[in-house]
């Protein structure tokens, strides 16, 4: 099947998938920030696959269709895509059971109270964000034990898996697609909601650490402020001032809070000047 992917590296796996299995790519379009497209873009070069930056207009989707493009799949990308005939075979995979669940950060909300509608979607690409038929989709288990790394890998594999699923005979799926109905949108989480205070109680920065610990929050080190990211939370009773690094080598940084301590990687923190 001649597909055009546009997408980055949170299903970069369904990328590979496609490859290994003899799928031909037209084209891979990736997101603009070069963080989130590193590996495809490598994945590409390997195999010799056009990678494209902008915004594709309809008109460009034209000429992709007309060469022979068989399937639009979008994953994990910022823009909506225009439809270019009402044959066009498009389809998004979303990290929820639609309709809840729309928008473009879903997952931690998953991690919050949520975690009924986890699962992944194949739907329909609509000219509204993530409201379009559904194809199939399955729900996930999520564990107290998950983070949003964790939550974020088993999402990765099954999409991947409902997407060979799909491939066996995407006709059947598009005969018995079925309408979303009335959507619960989920807006991105306010920059407070990624604050981090190191007075809070251990609960509360277990919680933003779980939710936000891939994305980024919000905090100060030594009154620098700074973003931190995949941090670990060990309990631990002291009696030191909370807020305080408690210890520093070359690799990492451990900060104190109640009846514990945040262990971080340096290489996860980024101070903002």
């Amino acid at each position: 099947m001649k597909i055009l992917y546009l997408g980055n590296d949170e299903y970069r796996n369904c990328l590979r998938y496609l490859i290994d299995n003899g799928h031909e790519i037209a084209a891979v379009y990736v997101n603009e920030v070069n963080s989130c497209s590193e590996f495809t873009m490598t994945l590409c070069a390997e195999h010799g696959i056009t990678v494209l930056r902008h915004k594709p207009s309809k008109e460009e989707l034209s000429i992709h269709y007309e060469d022979g493009v068989e399937l639009f799949l979008s994953a994990d990308y910022q823009y909506t895509i225009p439809l270019v005939s009402t044959q066009m075979l498009g389809v998004n995979i979303h990290p929820t059971l639609l309709p809840v669940g729309r928008g473009p950060t879903p997952l931690p909300f998953l991690l919050e109270a949520h975690d009924n509608f986890a699962g992944i979607t194949l739907h329909r690409i609509s000219p509204e964000l993530d409201s379009g038929d559904i194809f199939l989709q399955q729900k996930l288990n999520v564990t107290q034990n998950d983070s949003l790394n964790s939550l974020k890998v088993k999402l990765c594999i099954l999409a991947q898996d409902l997407l060979e699923q799909f491939l066996k005979n995407p006709q059947q799926y598009v005969d018995t697609a079925k309408p979303q109905g009335k959507g619960i949108y989920w807006s991105e989480p306010e920059a407070s909601e990624r604050t981090l205070n190191w007075s809070e109680q251990l609960s509360t920065i277990k919680t933003k650490l779980r939710r936000f610990g891939h994305f980024g929050i919000y905090t100060t080190i030594e009154e620098q402020p700074a973003i931190i990211n995949c941090a670990e939370l060990i309990e631990y009773k002291h009696n030191k001032p909370l807020g305080v690094v408690l210890y520093e080598d070359a690799f990492i940084v451990a900060v104190s809070v109640s009846t514990g301590f945040v262990v971080i990687l340096k290489e996860n923190i980024s101070y903002m000047y």
